[in-house]
């Protein structure tokens, strides 16, 4: 067991002292160096005809050749059935509602004092006081868009 231990505590063997070792062992010489790539790339068919200009319809590029296009004949004649007449009608509104109905919660909503409480700003110790006023130099005037949207 001593010997085991002693044959772990050495260190590793530097496997770099011989850089040109091959993973080839029974060759009796070093094989040629080469010159160019080991891989020859060929190009094939279907890859030649992916890598090449994309071809369009020549129906396409005659209708798109000028900016007016012209209309079918099918078009011209075409008649819309009845599914498409009711789908083209627009939708009426539901029967309870009012189009200028005034949102009458909103205008007699009274706010609790814990509502009013969470409104003001909370003070910080250091950053600023309650004292000092924060107000602006001179009063800013609402627009009447402003006061539209309030109401």
């Amino acid at each position: 067991m001593a010997t085991r231990m002693v044959q772990l505590a050495q260190p590793k063997p530097n496997l770099l002292r011989f850089p040109d070792r091959r993973s080839v062992y029974w060759l009796d010489e070093l094989p040629p160096e080469r010159n160019g790539s080991t891989t020859a790339l060929e190009l094939t068919p279907h890859w030649s005809q992916l890598c090449g200009r994309k071809r369009l319809n020549s129906g396409f590029e005659q209708s798109r050749s000028s900016p007016q296009w012209e209309v079918s004949v099918a078009a011209l004649s075409a008649y819309p059935s009845n599914r498409v007449c009711y789908l083209a009608l627009p939708r009426l509104p539901t029967v309870g509602w009012e189009p200028d109905r005034p949102l009458l919660a909103s205008q007699t909503a009274v706010a609790s004092p814990r509502v009013c409480q969470l409104a003001c700003p909370k003070w910080r110790q250091g950053l600023y006081s309650p004292k000092t006023s924060l107000a602006p130099p001179h009063p800013a005037a609402t627009s009447s868009q402003l006061q539209l949207l309030a109401s």
